[in-house]
Parts: C-alpha cells; sequence; structure tokens
C-alpha cells in the first residue's frame, strides 16, 4: 500500500490516498499535469509494476480500453481525497483509525497489517498517544489485535461500523 501525502512547510504531513492492488499511482500526470504536490510512501511492502510517463503515452492511444480503465480509477481516487479530506477534517481519531485499517485491508488483501502506533500516527497526522488509545478500544471490544509492528483485523463487518460515513462512501 502506497499513501500519497501532503507535506507542510513546518514538516507535518497527513495521508489524503491510499494506492494497493486495486489501482496506480501517478494520477496527476494521467491527467497531464507535469508536477504533483503530493509525495508518494510506500507504507506497506509488495509487488508493483513500473511505468513511466513515455511508455505511458504510447500505450494509451493504442489500448482504449486500458484508458478508460485509468480514467474510470482516477475518478475513484479523486473522491478518495476528497473523503479522506474531509474525515481528517470532521472526524475523531478512532473513527479514522478504523477508516485507514479497512482502507489498508481493501487495498492489500490481508487482515494482518504491519502498522506500529508511531506509523498510524503518521499516517492521520495525529499524536501516537490517541492512536494508542484508539486501538486499545477497538481491541478491547474484540475487532482488531494488536501485536509487536503489526495489527490484525478480526471482524472487519464490526469494525466498518466504527467508522464514519467517508468508508461507506468509497465503497
Amino acid at each position: 500500500m502506497i499513501c500519497t501525502f501532503a507535506f507542510m512547510d513546518d514538516g507535518r504531513a497527513v495521508a489524503l490516498a491510499a494506492v494497493g492492488r486495486e489501482g496506480f499511482l501517478g494520477v496527476p500526470a494521467f491527467l497531464g499535469a507535469e508536477s504533483a504536490q503530493l509525495r508518494a510512501v510506500v507504507l506497506i511492502g509488495g509487488n508493483a509494476l513500473k511505468l513511466g510517463r513515455d511508455e505511458l503515452r504510447r500505450i494509451l492511444p493504442v489500448s482504449p480500453q486500458f484508458a478508460a480503465s485509468l480514467r474510470c480509477y482516477s475518478s475513484s481516487y479523486l473522491a478518495q481525497i476528497s473523503a479522506v479530506g474531509a474525515c481528517q477534517a470532521l472526524h475523531g481519531v478512532q473513527q479514522r483509525v478504523a477508516f485507514w485499517l479497512l482502507m489498508a485491508r481493501d487495498r492489500t488483501g490481508s487482515d494482518s497489517l504491519p502498522f506500529t502506533h508511531e506509523s498510524f500516527s503518521k499516517l492521520l497526522g495525529c499524536r501516537r498517544s490517541s492512536v494508542t488509545e484508539s486501538l486499545s478500544l477497538l481491541e478491547n471490544v474484540g475487532l482488531i489485535h494488536c501485536g509487536r509492528g503489526h495489527i490484525s483485523i478480526l471482524d472487519h463487518r464490526r469494525l466498518a461500523q466504527q467508522t464514519c460515513e467517508c468508508y461507506a462512501s468509497l465503497k
């Protein structure tokens, strides 16, 4: 899972989107932008394919189905940025923790996620202690299990009930 982050001049950062097996990085380039303001950071390792801008420009005219798929995903990616931005501004840490756990699950296809409390706090742009408190509450009701350097989702349906409407809007 690769997240795109917005970085502030003072060094603070917040994740605005996540890309996994369902999508691609480079939506701004696909849409014609020469540069992007967001920075991509790999949060969960895995395999990926790399296609350069010039290669992409050569392939698109001869593969209309591929171009249509990229346009469809680009629309979903922009909707994700909007939903995550609204969620960051309007919802509490616990709802956002549940949201991002499910986002990671959707993008990796795994219930076992290699997250630390520290990496989660950077993802959410909040204090580590807030993440620890939220994860503890979710663990105490049997929705997740936290181990050293990983979080396991035990009941994704009930975990989805802990999120705000932002997660459902992206489904």
